[in-house]
């Protein structure tokens, strides 16, 4: 998965199976941050991810994973 595809994905829901996917395969991706529950996605957790170029997206997990 690419930086442009995940960029894409900005404010979505995803899967777990996708996050974990970003994280392993995503060469430019260098932190994801849990931030918590959202507030405008219920029943999901909010995270932050970071590239090495210094972009950054949100995306939401439904459930809780840390």
């Amino acid at each position: 998965m690419t930086q442009k595809e995940i960029m894409e994905r900005s404010n979505e829901e995803i899967t777990i199976d996708e996050l974990q996917e970003m994280e392993e395969y995503c060469v430019d991706l260098c932190r994801t941050d849990c931030l918590g529950s959202s507030g405008s996605h219920r029943g999901c957790t909010w995270y932050s991810l970071s590239f090495l170029n210094g972009e950054q997206v949100d995306v939401f997990v439904r459930g809780k994973y840390e």
